[in-house]
């Protein structure tokens, strides 16, 4: 594909884009910045556009200019932003903020197809945009010879795998059905009875990817196994039957770290003397089925201050996190129930709610709890749907499949309530 045939396509793209995006957005609700920017206000989110970028095809959106943005806004709103960056290119360093960063959704045109979608999917289209990568995302390979290797009509495996790396770690913030894969991954790693210092690493490696910044002493001798720095929590792991010894362990380590920190002891079982005593001794109980539901509410509502206080109580913590996983989830079910019979019905009857989404999605759910969760949504700042006398009217733009992040991210605004 030549240059300027590149230039065409994405400028197609970048014209889709932007159209697309200032059209699903209610006006009402929009506050203009300049002629490349506005923030989108309402009660649930508060989200910044940012399109600078869009159309600057021999130049790249960096780290610099993210950070400046970011700057500027929290001057004026300090309260908790939703940052979404469009751009035709972007270099490493805008890849690796966004990363890192829950509140940083960036949109790279060549990869904005690969973003969100299953990893069979990602597989098949995965041919039809790699003229139009980033060159800055060749280094992610490491090496040019990988990076021809993706270019190849046939993928090699080694170049495939590491660019679905990469996609990876964007979708795995958003994507619960990822992060319930991982965790399968650990649990078959627990059955086969590997060794700790592996399974630590695993999880490490999961907690960092949700935006936990984990300390690189965890995992290190005389330190605990997980040190959480941003919410003051350490774990100390044992792949079977927690004794007196593990929570003398954490008890120790109250004397580093003081009691302005949490110590919680995870573990398959625990002996009838730690459950005894940990309430008492300041320490809080999980199994690893709880430690798992931790990671998947994370991974599907974010984390906040009041939440840790609320799970990670002295003594056993036990069905707390479930119940609150359970609860959340209901509601998100709801909500994608309710979008997905709006997107093959286009028109739904008040009175005719829960028979329509029984109808599409095969789930019951009463109608007055369907009634609640359209006015709820009603509020968004998005034209998810309009109301017509007695009936409700889906927007028919396909929303969802064409911005799954960014609408995925305020649905679960809406769910957390």
């Amino acid at each position: 594909m030549s240059s300027d045939a590149v230039s065409i396509f994405l400028e197609r793209e970048a014209n889709a884009f932007n159209n697309a995006l200032r059209s699903i957005f209610k006006f009402e609700k929009t506050i203009s910045i300049d002629d490349h920017s506005f923030l989108v206000k309402s009660d649930n989110v508060l989200i910044f556009i940012d399109l600078s970028y869009l159309y600057k095809l021999d130049d790249k959106l960096d780290a610099l200019y993210i950070e400046k943005m970011i700057y500027e806004v929290k001057s004026i709103y300090p309260d908790n932003v939703l940052f979404v960056f469009a751009c035709a290119y972007a270099s490493l360093s805008a890849v690796k903020k966004a990363l890192h960063d829950n509140n940083i959704l960036l949109c790279i045109l060549s990869l904005r197809k690969c973003v969100g979608s299953s990893r069979s999917e990602f597989f098949r289209i995965i041919d039809s945009i790699k003229f139009t990568l980033d060159n800055d995302l060749v280094r992610l390979y490491g090496n040019s010879n990988c990076f021809e290797l993706f270019q190849q009509k046939s993928l090699g495996f080694l170049a495939a795998e590491k660019f679905y790396d990469l996609w990876l770690k964007f979708a795995v913030r958003f994507d619960y059905d990822l992060v319930d894969r991982k965790i399968d991954e650990i649990k078959e790693l627990l059955r086969r009875g590997v060794d700790e210092i592996k399974i630590n690493n695993d999880l490490i490696r999961l907690l960092k990817l949700l935006g936990f910044r984990v300390s690189s002493k965890s995992n290190k001798p005389n330190y605990p196994d997980i040190i959480i720095n941003d919410f003051h929590l350490f774990f100390e792991v044992k792949l079977n039957t927690a004794g007196i010894d593990a929570l003398d362990q954490v008890i120790n380590y109250y004397n580093f770290y003081g009691d302005d920190w949490r110590g919680i002891l995870v573990a398959q079982a625990f002996s009838t003397f730690v459950l005894d005593s940990a309430e008492s001794s300041d320490v809080s109980l999980m199994t690893f089925d709880d430690f798992f539901n931790f990671i998947r509410y994370v991974s599907l509502f974010g984390i906040s201050e009041k939440l840790i206080k609320q799970i990670f109580h002295a003594g056993l913590i036990g069905n707390t996190i479930s119940n609150l996983l359970n609860k959340r989830f209901q509601k998100l079910n709801m909500i994608v129930d309710l979008l997905s019979t709006g997107i093959n019905l286009g028109k739904v009857y008040y009175k005719k709610l829960d028979d329509a989404v029984y109808k599409v999605a095969r789930e019951i759910h009463n109608n007055s709890d369907l009634l609640n969760i359209l006015n709820s949504m009603n509020s968004l700042p998005i034209h998810l749907f309009d109301f017509d006398n007695d009936k409700v009217i889906f927007n028919q733009f396909s929303i969802l499949y064409a911005f799954p992040k960014l609408i995925l991210k305020i649905v679960k605004e809406v769910a957390k309530k």
